[in-house]
């Protein structure tokens, strides 16, 4: 059967205009607890301990994303270019397309910030599909910007996205190399050291996918890419992004000794703790709540095909005391949204305990003092809730041992980051995308010439690969193969 959606740029535009053109059921306190539910957006009215709709028209929502002072709502809205999809196949596979919207919470006023392309096609005969899957939007931690991912759908490739608050301007700053597996738009963190990606990228040289982590700061003209080391995180399932020392990090449980391993996120150094982790507050870490993870426990039945072990956590006042027993936590990972929610000034929080007899979250308990569960439908599927900024960290007292660097084949390593080094007489030496032979070469530098070292060092091709700025030039170039290509000049 001929399948026929095409809809106009104009024609998008009037429909989200008209058709989304939400109000609040209530004007909602500042920074309200928001959930999703049922692909509707409520808010939590503590007075009366109810929901609200936060917006009352039939849209269906995803991924809402609160500005780091909790007056702006980012969220995604399913276009009418899949509605209609929808309703005439009933289903769709892969990435599925997304709008962004933004909705000022103290007035109720929304606005679209990225629709679909101009014309929209979703399977008609004859044209390709043009339609763009977004994902969740990440903000500036001083929040005057968001970013997000986009993906076309029928391709391998994403572009991380930024827009600007102040000036409406939104921009492609990055074009991500084509992806492994089932492709579509990455997630997108923003930490103090920048714009997070974790990205699996196809190498075609090894015919796999290479697991990778892409750190941008806007204004940079490439990412800074951070490989992640196969045989160090070999027993490692369970990933979240944690804070420590003031450094932000990779952290990935390997759930064979209950050591965490941490990947700094500027340097790429790697270091290993017994210490657990606890979610806290963004903007006041040290007087908020907290969730720390307390271990691993054993399921009490046993299903084939899924995981035997779940994660216990406990709520801790801000100074470390036990408020409640420790619970069934569940899973730990980048987004938290649909199991806990800090308020923004982390002096209440919103959880949701994990039954590992169902294997399932259940209802909103929020605590406030005390504890009050939230009145909802048990018929009602609960997606996410939203608060405020939070993130993982490790607490202070955490000890950090180094992981010592080796690279099989390689000859020694002697040099560091950060430095100075200067190319050796012979030949120049070339500068690649990616810390691999199989990169694009982006330049050299010539026999001589010293450029700096700002990170590494990563083992690929039995090669111990630096990323070093020379000029306008960044990349990853390597230190050696039967002889040594560079060596270091100068400390820091």
């Amino acid at each position: 059967m001929t399948r026929t959606v095409v809809i106009t740029g104009l024609f998008i535009i009037m429909i989200l205009l008209v058709g989304h053109t939400p109000g609040l059921a209530q004007t909602p306190e500042s920074s309200p607890l928001i959930v999703l539910a049922d692909g509707k957006l409520w808010v939590w009215q503590a007075a009366d301990n109810s929901l609200l709709p936060l917006i009352t028209d039939s849209g269906y929502f995803s991924s809402p994303s609160p500005s780091p002072d909790g007056r702006l709502l980012a969220y995604n809205a399913r276009p009418p270019v899949l509605q209609e999809y929808l309703e005439t196949f009933g289903g769709f596979s892969g990435a599925w397309p997304d709008d962004i919207w933004l909705m000022d919470l103290a007035t109720g006023e929304t606005r679209p910030i990225a629709v679909q392309p101009s014309p929209a096609y979703l399977g008609v005969e004859g044209h390709p599909n043009n339609v763009l899957a977004r994902s969740r939007v990440a903000w500036s931690p001083d929040g005057t910007q968001f970013a997000w991912n986009e993906y076309m759908l029928g391709t391998d490739t994403a572009y991380l996205v930024l827009y600007d608050l102040a000036t409406g301007v939104q921009r492609t700053i990055f074009t991500q190399p084509p992806q492994w597996g089932i492709p579509g738009p990455p997630e997108v963190d923003w930490v103090d050291s920048g714009l997070i990606i974790y990205y699996i990228r196809y190498d075609e040289t090894l015919g796999d996918g290479v697991a990778e982590i892409y750190r941008f700061t806007p204004g940079a003209d490439r990412p800074a890419v951070i490989p992640l080391d196969a045989d160090l995180l070999e027993d490692t399932s369970i990933d979240i992004l944690a804070r420590y020392g003031g450094r932000d990090y990779y952290a990935a449980l390997n759930r064979t000794d209950n050591t965490w391993v941490l990947i700094d996120l500027v340097t790429g150094e790697a270091s290993r703790t017994t210490t657990w982790p606890e979610l806290v507050s963004t903007t006041n870490p040290d007087g908020s709540l907290r969730v720390a993870l307390r271990g691993l426990e054993t399921f009490r039945q046993q299903l084939g095909g899924q995981a035997s072990r779940f994660f216990s956590a406990q709520l801790l006042a801000a100074d470390g005391t036990p408020l409640a027993p420790p619970y069934e936590f569940g899973y730990p990972d980048f987004t938290e949204d649909y199991r806990v929610a800090l308020a923004p000034g982390g002096e209440k929080l919103a959880y949701r305990p994990y039954n590992q007899d169902t294997r399932v979250y259940g209802n909103i308990n929020v605590w406030d003092g005390g504890e009050t569960a939230l009145n909802i439908s048990d018929d009602m599927f609960i997606q996410s809730m939203v608060w405020g900024p939070q993130t993982w960290r490790f607490p202070a007292d955490a000890v950090l041992e180094p992981v010592a660097f080796q690279c099989p084949g390689a000859l020694p390593t002697r040099i560091t980051s950060p430095s100075t080094a200067v190319v050796l007489p012979g030949n120049p030496n070339r500068v690649r995308d990616i810390p691999s032979l199989s990169g694009a070469v982006l330049g050299q530098i010539p026999p001589g010439e010293e450029f700096s070292v700002v990170g590494g060092p990563v083992c690929a091709d039995s090669i111990v690969w630096w990323q070093v700025q020379y000029g306008d030039l960044a990349g990853w170039t390597a230190e050696g193969a039967d002889a040594y290509f560079i060596e270091m000049t100068a400390l820091g």
